[in-house]
Order: structure tokens, then sequence, then C-alpha cells
């Protein structure tokens, strides 16, 4: 009987993580499994890291792309892959259904911009950033959706990238630069994609490669998103008056990604 419960919740763990999106499946999978292996001692978290001496000099590119993947393990780092998950599953099946091509271009429009200020400012663990454009670009296409932060406080999706900036300085770190740079990518790949358009008829300056679509050809169909991350939606009768419930709590900035010079 155990053994049978156990297939049980193996069988179920797979299902869900088969129903999750393709890119954020890669993701989420990659995070965890990247986080996992450094926090098992499997490989070391400085392999990991942006330096950009040894990815010019030693030619390891792979630290382009495990940079954004890696995280200490705790309560954040469950916290962040919660935030991570949920963004990004609401985008891609919302937003992005059936363009999986734009939403892998969106991705690396947003992993090329902060590797690029990564190395201006000296940065090393950049999935912080990454999680924070991806919320930026949600509350954008969800501004005026009320959400339930904390103690049922409620406030538009609009507002909720600057909420997490500010409970960064609640918590004592005065210029939260690595949300603020999250920030600052999702604000340009929203002007790029939405509001420069919008302003010139329709001319588009980001337009998503064809190689991509001829690897991801667009489909038709898909399920719309939930309510977004370390939040909940507020039905119109709430909105109306009615009382919420408390919201999931929000991730902490980890320790480690303020970004030392590593010599």
């Amino acid at each position: 009987m155990a053994a049978r419960g156990e297939r049980g919740i193996v069988e179920e763990a797979q299902a869900w993580f088969n129903s999750v999106p393709p890119v954020t499946r890669a993701l989420f999978a990659g995070t965890v499994g990247f986080s996992l292996a450094a926090g098992l001692g499997i490989v070391a978290p400085y392999q990991l890291i942006f330096v950009p001496e040894y990815i010019l000099k030693k030619y390891q590119i792979w630290r382009l792309v495990t940079a954004f993947l890696w995280q200490p393990l705790g309560f954040p780092f469950l916290m962040n892959i919660y935030f991570l998950y949920r963004n990004s599953s609401d985008l891609e099946t919302g937003l992005f259904v059936g363009r999986t091509a734009d939403y892998v271009f969106f991705m690396i429009f947003c992993v090329g911009m902060i590797n690029i200020a990564a190395y201006l400012l000296e940065l090393v663990v950049l999935s912080e950033p990454l999680m924070l454009a991806i919320v930026y670009v949600w509350s954008m296409h969800n501004r005026d959706q009320r959400v339930s932060f904390l103690f049922g406080i409620q406030f538009k999706a609009l507002y909720l990238p600057w909420v997490l900036v500010g409970m960064d300085v609640l918590q004592g770190n005065p210029w939260p630069i690595l949300k603020l740079l999250g920030i600052a990518v999702g604000f340009i790949y929203y002007y790029l994609d939405q509001t420069y358009p919008a302003q010139n008829n329709g001319r588009k300056i980001l337009v998503t490669p064809q190689i991509l679509y001829q690897q991801f050809p667009p489909a038709s169909g898909g399920v719309a998103g939930g309510a977004g991350a370390g939040y909940r939606f507020v039905p119109p009768a709430q909105q109306a008056g009615g009382r919420a419930q408390p919201a999931t709590n929000v991730t902490q900035r980890h320790t480690w990604g303020s970004g030392n010079r590593l010599d």
C-alpha cells in the first residue's frame, strides 16, 4: 500500500510538471536543479555565477545562463521560485499563449540586457532581476487587476513590482539594485514591444527572429493564466467591499546577490 501511495505521488508530481508550459518548465527545472546541485555540493556556486573574466578569457560561456538559474537554498529561494513559476506561467499561458517563440525571445532579450548591466555594475547572481522583469511585464498587462498582498492589503497589479522593492527597503536594503534592474529591463521591453508601436502606427522595433518560429511554430488555443504570484486575485464582489483573505508571504531578497566584485 505504501509503495502504491508513493507511486501515486510521483505520478501526480510528474503530471503537474508536464502541465507547466514549456519555457516556464525549463526555467523552473533549471533553477531548482542548479540550486539543489550547488546546495548539495555537487557543483560549486562559484562555477555558476556571472564572472566576465572567466567568460571572456576562459570561454566559460555557460555562466551567461547559469547565473540566472542559481539561488542559495532557503526560504527566500522557495518564495523566489514561487514568484517565478506563477508569473512566468501566467504570461506564457495568457499574453503569450500559442506564441512560444515570442516568449523565448522575451526571455532572450531580458537575459541579454541583464548580462550587459551585470558586466557594467559588477553583479554576479542574476536570478532576481529576471524574476522582476517577468513580474513587471505581467503587471503592465494586468495593471487594473486588483491583488491582495500581506495582511489583506489591496492594490492594483500595476504597483506590484514597486511593492516588492518597498519590501526590500523595509528589510534593510536601502538600494535594491537587483530588483530595480529587473524593473528597468521589463520597462524597456514593454516600451519597445507595446508603447513604441502604439505611438508609431504599429511599427515594431522588437521582432522575433524567424529561426525561433521555425523551432517553436505558433499554435492556437491555450489556457488562460492564473492570478500571479505571492498574492491572489480579488474578485469583483470582494473589490466592492467583501473581506479579502490574507495572501501568501512575499519573497525576501537573498544576501548573495548584491554583486560584489570578484578578483
